[in-house]
């Protein structure tokens, strides 16, 4: 009995030392997983989940009894399923900036368009009517906006946009910039 309990007791302490190293190991593959931004971390989500699978079965493979294995489980089963959540939890909230960012950037280019073309009404319509869907359909799901901030944002993108058709075709014609100007002063 008493070799049976001393092996227990070197068993727990093998399973608490290769439990250790294990931390380790995935403390690195962890933090390398949060450096990722945008959709890097989505792409790289399946990747990093087998990283952590394969680093946890390689220590539980170098124990000798099923004892140490079974102890070895009860230490790590808690921290990979934490890991497992936190990666999870980043890698939706970088695909979100990542599809809110792409959203915006489709914007700033509708807005450019719209100051280049000054002089041509539908590409001011068009712009608008894709401004207000892209902050409607895209960014506002994807940063949890409220109706009022929803209505903010659309409020907001569509005066800069109106403002930079105003300066675009100040360039050329003042006397229709300013009639546009007056038109969208509410």
């Amino acid at each position: 009995q008493r070799a049976v309990a001393i092996q227990e007791v070197q068993n727990e302490a093998d399973a608490r030392e290769a439990d250790s190293a294990r931390m380790e190991e995935t403390a690195q593959l962890h933090t390398d997983f949060n450096s990722l931004q945008g959709r890097a971390a989505t792409e790289a989500l399946p990747t990093y989940l087998e990283g952590l699978k394969a680093v946890r079965a390689k220590y539980r493979d170098g124990l000798g009894s099923d004892s140490a294995k079974r102890s070895y489980d009860r230490f790590s089963h808690g921290d990979i399923g934490r890991l497992t959540f936190s990666a999870a939890t980043h890698a939706a909230g970088q695909l979100r900036s990542h599809v809110a960012g792409s959203s915006e950037a489709r914007i700033e280019l509708k807005k450019n368009e719209i100051f280049n073309n000054p002089d041509d009404p539908s590409v001011l319509n068009t712009g608008l009517q894709t401004i207000e869907g892209e902050i409607r359909g895209t960014i506002a799901p994807a940063k949890g906006l409220s109706e009022p901030e929803i209505e903010k944002a659309v409020f907001e993108g569509k005066s800069d946009a109106i403002t930079k058709a105003v300066i675009g075709l100040a360039r050329t014609d003042p006397q229709r910039a300013k009639e546009l100007f007056d038109a969208n002063r509410d």
